[in-house]
């Protein structure tokens, strides 16, 4: 069954596999490694329809089915004025919750509510350095995913993946050009094991493969409140997942998406609008997402 949502990602995992826990596709782009001391809070609006199933080959499944997605995200971090190994030390937190609704044949069950909360105990942001003579932005996260929301064996999609998962990223800015900036944020996800799964999917634990994603985004400096670009996002499955100790085959899933963006930004306040077009899906949905974001600096 849909094992888990791709919460603050956009696509959802196809039937019969245990899908990738939820990460972030898409959702940080402009001046993505730019932090310095201080507090930060952030609200996500994420909403997504989908009416393509990919096969592992990448090819459209013969199903007549659809499924739309909304899903708000709450975000906290701080980081502070202590260094450690030259950079300032920090700690954040997010906090989503979804609301779907899965047009599917046959039925399925769905679940609403809190999905995982993620915490990140270590952030190191380092003050700003130069490349190749431009200013450069980078900051180091551990990031970990906790099993704590709504989670129910019997439903087809669950806001929760119901498992532990480690997904750290390298997030970095450089400013390449006056006015322009390059931004990018590579993760490495590790999931540990659902150990109540799905009936018909397992019997005693499923455990997804591990992925790499990242987020790119280019954008320019347009007077002094906005700012245009673009920015796209890819994820790509690395090994196959577990069930009940056995290796299943043909389960890596891969997903890549581009759209444009725009930032209005005034004082400390910032907002974000994303569109994003997915393409070259496998053994996930493809689909289309609009996303707002808010941001405000203390």
């Amino acid at each position: 069954m849909l094992s888990v949502l791709a919460l603050v990602g956009s696509s959802v995992a196809l039937p019969a596999q245990a899908a990738l826990p939820s990460g972030n596709l898409g959702l940080t782009s402009f001046n993505d490694g730019k932090s310095k001391p201080g507090n930060l809070f952030q609200q996500f609006v994420n909403v997504y329809e989908a009416d393509r199933f990919m096969d592992a080959q990448g090819r459209p499944r013969p199903v007549d089915n659809e499924l739309q997605t909304t899903v708000l995200a709450t975000f906290v971090g701080r980081i502070t004025e202590h260094k450690v190994f030259g950079a300032w030390y920090g700690y954040e937190a997010l906090q989503p919750v979804l609301f779907a609704n899965a047009d599917f044949n046959p039925k399925v069950s769905t679940g609403n509510g809190l999905g995982n909360l993620s915490v990140s105990p270590v952030v190191l942001q380092w003050p700003e350095t130069t490349l190749f003579g431009r200013p450069y932005f980078q900051r180091l996260n551990l990031q970990v995913q906790l099993p704590t929301g709504s989670y129910h064996r019997d439903r087809a999609i669950n806001p929760s993946s119901n498992a532990w998962a480690f997904n750290p990223h390298y997030a970095l800015t450089w400013e390449f050009a006056d006015n322009w900036e390059l931004s990018s944020r590579i993760h490495y996800l590790w999931t540990g094991r659902n150990n109540d799964p799905n009936p018909a999917l397992a019997t005693d634990y499923v455990q997804p493969g591990q992925a790499l994603h990242a987020n790119v985004s280019v954008s320019r400096a347009v007077g002094q409140n906005w700012r245009l670009g673009l920015s796209g996002y890819a994820l790509k499955q690395i090994s196959a997942e577990r069930i009940d100790g056995r290796t299943r085959a043909d389960s890596l899933e891969r997903i890549s998406a581009l759209g444009p963006a725009v930032q209005f930004g005034t004082g400390r306040t910032r907002i974000m609008v994303h569109y994003y077009k997915e393409f070259d899906a496998a053994n996930r949905s493809e689909g289309d997402r609009l996303l707002l974001r808010w941001f405000q600096l203390f």
